[in-house]
């Protein structure tokens, strides 16, 4: 339905990057000394990565440091986001004895003494979308193609995990990925199953009535290509009594709501035929009273429908 969005933002009073919009982008971060990535700056679950172990940095309780030194291959046993049944090509092991028998497509490249590397897609590799790996995270561990068991010691890393975070924009920004393109940078390739989120940094606010916020709501109005305006709650007074619309508190200071765009077009319940052309947020205090309980900033977004 839409390959494209053009983003026009109107704010009803000066820009103070309370809130912004985000699609399907990870931050670059650093993940500790044992895992890493080749490149942490362009972090997106769509995108090849490549997963870099130093088992020497890992507890070495199982002896796996000694097993790689001995010449041993290193093998992914994985999980999260997903883990593949026996019957599956991307099971973690093959055979009557799994953990005995690890997959040969899981097997790891070695860079160095101790350090080995693992390529993949997450999204195509455990066959999930985007906001799966967000919310799920990868977890796995290093092991040789016989991890031990069934009456032997194992040998292996302990449990590792590679963090997918959605990203938070900078301040005073409307941060959006994929990178934005055209003349004046303002439009964005978009799809369907592309995860769309929403974050309101409180952080960042200067509104005294709603500093220190505990609970957030969306406040939305959809226009169709009808160029009727569809809304889930009836006004921004009645954001509270629709839980589709609760943002989720981050503890952070920061609250958030993603989800996939076609997920988020399907709540409005457009007539057939009807497409979404723009969409204004914003966000509200539950059982708002008065304006002093909404965020002040207006996200205004066109929709470029591409034939």
């Amino acid at each position: 339905m839409f390959k494209e969005m053009k983003r026009n933002i109107n704010l009803k009073t000066a820009l103070r990057g309370l809130v912004y919009l985000l699609v399907s982008m990870a931050p670059g971060f650093v993940f500790g000394q044992a895992v890493t990535v080749a490149d942490p700056d362009n972090m997106d679950p769509t995108k090849e990565i490549k997963i870099i172990v130093d088992l020497t940095k890992t507890t070495n309780e199982w002896g796996i440091v000694e097993a790689a030194a001995s010449g041993e291959d290193m093998y992914i046993w994985t999980w999260k986001p997903y883990e593949f049944p026996a019957s599956s090509s991307k099971a973690n092991g093959t055979g009557p004895t799994p953990w005995k028998s690890s997959n040969e497509i899981l097997k790891m490249t070695k860079e160095s003494e101790g350090i080995y590397s693992f390529t993949m897609i997450p999204t195509e590799f455990y066959e999930v979308d985007a906001k799966t790996v967000y919310d799920e995270d990868i977890h796995f561990l290093v092991k040789p193609k016989d991890g031990g068991g069934y009456g032997d010691p194992d040998t292996k890393t302990e449990d590792l995990v590679l963090p997918f975070e959605y990203p938070k924009g900078p301040s005073s920004v409307f941060s959006c990925f994929p990178s934005p393109f055209g003349k004046d940078l303002d439009s964005l390739k978009l799809e369907l199953d592309d995860v769309f989120s929403i974050v309101y940094d409180n952080n960042e606010e200067t509104k005294e009535s709603l500093k220190g916020v505990t609970d957030m709501y969306l406040y939305i109005e959809l226009t169709g290509s009808d160029n009727q305006v569809y809304r889930i709650a009836p006004n921004a007074k009645k954001v509270g009594d629709y839980p589709q619309l609760q943002m989720k508190n981050k503890g952070d200071g920061t609250f958030q709501k993603s989800m996939l765009l076609s997920s988020f077009i399907a709540m409005f319940n457009l007539p057939s035929g009807i497409e979404a052309k723009s969409v204004m947020i914003q966000c509200a205090k539950p059982n708002l009273k008065t304006t002093d309980d909404l965020v002040d900033d207006v996200i205004e977004v066109n929709f470029v429908h591409c034939q």
